[in-house]
């Protein structure tokens, strides 16, 4: 998920020109050779629209090494690339799904592609695991991607090669390491208590890991391991509805499909009870119609801003005025008027929900629920 540190730095950043590149990425395979290519492309159109070489030297200085690269900073590149370059400021972000190839030229970063990686009801965490090794998931309504897998602190058949069932009774130390010995309870006694302190191990780096994230965490486990992550994870998040299976042969589709049944509930809730605060004022505090949610947005008074799935608005919209100017269709000169509302919804706090078209108060692209 794109950190609020990150979002913040871009929100806040006021600077022209600013540009905003976004492209897909290929870490391997043919596409991999065309992305270089790709950027060049952006890069030069970029130049022309900022018509002057000088500062656009200096505000693609960040992406010019990368642009003339051929494979290896490629390689380490995940689905898609995020740029947003000013003269005084760069931030790239390798995103985790494809993005759709874009440029941007304003006096502020455009951050309406980056909504999918926001907290909104659909993202979330997903934890499979069994005792051969477990990996942490980072999850949308689109797409599941991984976040860390492998050993997270020490493997369970680590734990059990310390782990003396037969023999004497007791514990005793050797060496730097523990070693631990059998002292007449059952077999599966010790076991158990092997796995524990395998779950218990990566209790402690999910913990770690998610330590200032709030979004849900599935847990996807054989019964006994389950119960043991739930009884060691302190995360608050943790998702009820578990899947209670070993998740070796099910493959990310149909842990995605899973995420999102068992998320489903949730995020109806959190859709019902962002229109009901909607509904339950007067017209006074919301408004459908698109000048006012900028104007609004531009004020800092929206609280709560819809937004209809794959809704987009161009134009111009002039501050001092109030007055907004909506083209039919995007213009070089056109501003992204649903990221403007986003931009001043978000920058003083406010809250930005994507819900599906038919859901939207009176199927209008963005409506506002104003703090005053």
């Amino acid at each position: 998920m794109i950190s609020r540190k990150t979002l913040q730095a871009l929100l806040k950043t006021r600077q022209s020109p600013a540009v905003s590149l976004f492209m897909p990425t290929h870490p391997v395979g043919p596409e991999m050779r065309k992305d270089a290519i790709r950027l060049k492309n952006l890069l030069s159109e970029a130049e022309r629209r900022i018509a002057d070489k000088a500062l656009f030297e200096r505000i693609a200085a960040p992406l010019l090494p990368l642009a003339e690269a051929r494979e290896e900073p490629w390689r380490e590149m995940q689905a898609g690339l995020a740029a947003f370059l000013t003269a005084d400021h760069a931030t790239l972000l390798k995103l985790p799904q494809r993005v759709e190839e874009d440029l941007f030229i304003a006096d502020r970063f455009i951050v309406r592609p980056l909504i999918p990686y926001l907290p909104d009801g659909r993202h979330f965490y997903l934890l499979a695991a069994n005792q051969k090794m477990a990996t942490l998931y980072e999850g949308n309504a689109d797409a599941l991607w991984t976040v860390r897998e492998g050993a997270f602190e020490e493997s369970f058949s680590a734990i059990l090669d310390r782990t003396e069932l037969p023999g004497e009774v007791g514990f005793h130390t050797a060496g730097s390491s523990s070693t631990y010995h059998a002292a007449g309870e059952a077999r599966e006694d010790y076991m158990k208590r092997a796995l524990s302190r395998y779950a218990m191990g990566i209790a402690k780096v999910v913990d770690g890991l998610l330590a200032a994230e709030t979004d849900p965490l599935i847990l996807v486990a054989e019964p006994t391991l389950l119960g043991l992550l739930r009884e060691w994870l302190h995360y608050r998040g943790v998702v009820d509805e578990a899947i209670a299976k070993d998740p070796e042969g099910i493959d990310d589709d149909r842990l995605h499909a899973a995420a999102l049944e068992r998320l489903a509930p949730q995020r109806e809730a959190r859709i019902q009870e962002a229109l009901d605060r909607f509904h339950a004022h007067d017209c006074e505090k919301t408004t459908i119609e698109a000048q006012a949610v900028l104007r609004a947005a531009c004020e800092g008074a929206v609280t709560l801003l819809l937004l209809a799935e794959g809704g987009e608005l161009w134009g111009r919209f002039d501050p001092a005025s109030g007055v907004a100017r909506f083209d039919p269709a995007r213009r070089e000169d056109s501003d992204d008027l649903v990221d403007l509302a986003i931009h001043g919804t978000l920058a003083q706090g406010g809250e930005v929900l994507v819900l599906p078209a038919a859901r939207m108060p009176q199927q209008a692209t963005m409506a506002a629920l104003l703090r005053y």
